[in-house]
């Protein structure tokens, strides 16, 4: 009898649960990354009354996938003078609202008698704003298009060169040593390599897209697409840059062509699927002992995070003339914090420079703030919309 591989049992446990979690989300009218936390939760480790996932590599694998997928599926939003002519708003919100965060880590540890490098560590873990969630958050309020928007894609892109100087900092200072500049600069120069390469691409494809187009059936549509979204995705892996960007650096590329539209209605059913799987592997990872015993910093971090987030993004977008509409909207935007979050803590953690408590504090923090901002969208959309009905009245 050949009985069924592992991850298949996983990944059917874990769309059953997920899909009877988000019925029930419909009808009380909840968003549906609350359900895929709470199906993670059901089908983690930490709930031993329904059969649990056991292949965890493999669903952080294909978690890793979903958050490709929805950033080159986003790109197609956006072209590259859109987001040049956003730069400088971008590059200003990015440095305030990192600088007021990462100053806000050493100030929380000095309250709870934390060293000054768990401090740093804390500090960098609030400060990265999750891109997979500002961009499931933009997709399902349908604000894409807004002014916003093509701000927040800037500021992350900003945020992506900025957590490089993070991480360098922040090991240097936990490995005891005076790191040279030549790690740095051998960094710089392959996302430079990077630039080039994408210029390139930007050039050409357009106009060969153009000549296949006669060859492309939705099927070869298909496999071109995520071909090149990973080829440009591993490319940027290589030059110190997410693989998310590049995904969504490639989605932009694509974008310029004449199959724009066509390839991100073929990738939708692909992407929902592997986003799910993310959500779900983070909710997996909420570990409720650790909840229960580190209740207290959680909910300060959690404090801090969402009020000195929402203030310093939307405060920095004032001052770069984004009207209050767009910049209260920003704010918001910048609050969830996720995947490049982990990678910190688990970073923190291999050089013992803090807990592995930490890790179970970072994910309670990102579902607090995924929550957090959804609901803050929903709010912020109907007290501007019913604004708006009463001008018209």
């Amino acid at each position: 009898m050949i009985n069924a591989s592992p991850f298949i049992v996983d990944l059917t446990l874990i769309l059953v649960v997920a899909a009877l979690v988000m019925f029930v989300c419909r009808l009380l009218k909840q968003p549906l990354v609350l359900g895929y936390l709470l199906a993670g939760f059901l089908v983690g480790p930490h709930f031993p009354f329904i059969p649990t996932v056991t292949e965890m590599k493999s669903v952080e694998t294909w978690a890793e996938i979903g958050v490709i997928f929805l950033l080159f599926t986003l790109g197609f939003n956006f072209t590259f003078k859109k987001l040049l002519s956003v730069g400088s708003s971008a590059t200003i919100i990015a440095l305030i609202k990192n600088l007021v965060m990462f100053s806000c880590g050493p100030v929380v540890g000095y309250f709870f008698n934390w060293p000054l490098i768990v401090g740093f560590y804390i500090g960098a873990i609030l400060s990265i704003t999750s891109t997979i969630v500002v961009a499931r958050c933009l997709e399902e309020t349908d604000q894409n298009h807004e002014a916003f928007a093509s701000v927040i894609m800037g500021v992350m892109v900003v945020e992506d060169v900025l957590i490089l100087l993070m991480v360098f900092l922040i090991s240097s200072l936990s490995s005891s040593e005076i790191a040279s500049g030549v790690a740095l600069s051998i960094s710089l120069m392959k996302k430079f390599g990077f630039v080039l390469l994408v210029v390139l691409l930007s050039l050409f494809l357009s106009k060969m897209v153009n000549k296949i187009r006669a060859l492309l059936t939705p099927e070869t549509t298909l496999i071109f697409s995520l071909a090149l979204c990973l080829l440009v995705a591993i490319a940027s892996s290589h030059a110190g840059l997410s693989p998310a960007l590049g995904a969504f650096i490639a989605g932009m590329l694509l974008a310029e062509t004449a199959e724009s539209r066509a390839i991100k209605v073929l990738l939708v059913p692909i992407r929902d699927l592997f986003i799910a799987i993310f959500f779900v592997s983070v909710g997996m990872m909420l570990d409720p002992q650790v909840i229960s015993e580190q209740w207290l910093p959680i909910v300060i971090l959690a404090l801090v995070m969402i009020i000195m987030k929402f203030f310093s993004a939307t405060v920095a977008a004032l001052i770069t003339k984004i009207d209050f509409k767009n910049a209260t909207a920003l704010g918001i935007v910048a609050i969830p914090i996720g995947e490049f979050s982990f990678v910190i803590a688990t970073l923190g953690i291999s050089l013992k420079a803090i807990d592995q408590s930490f890790y179970s504090i970072t994910v309670a923090l990102s579902a607090v703030s995924i929550l957090a901002t959804t609901y803050l969208m929903k709010l912020r959309s109907k007290v501007f919309f019913e604004a708006i009905n009463g001008r018209r009245k």
